[in-house]
């Protein structure tokens, strides 16, 4: 977590393209945090297959989670249902 309580999750470049209808597990580690929360989802926007390999692409497949303390560790868990071809 930043100084601002909050932190940016990326996932690889593929995420997006291959899942969709999020689900979110947020565990905090080593004090409590009764208020963290997803301040940011991920879009569901990609539908390109193609060069999910390629490192050049820049990815947007992230997410924000805010209302936490510097520092304050996050164990997490990010899952969709498929939906590539």
């Amino acid at each position: 977590m930043d100084k601002k309580g909050e932190a940016e999750v990326d996932l690889p470049n593929w995420f997006d393209v291959l899942n969709k209808e999020y689900r979110y597990q947020l565990t905090v580690m080593g004090a409590p945090g009764p208020t963290i929360y997803i301040a940011k989802e991920i879009p569901e926007t990609r539908t390109d297959y193609t060069n999910l390999d390629d490192k050049s692409i820049q990815h947007h497949s992230s997410f924000r989670i805010a209302d936490g303390i510097t520092g304050m560790r996050v164990s997490l868990q990010v899952t969709g249902i498929r939906k590539d071809p």
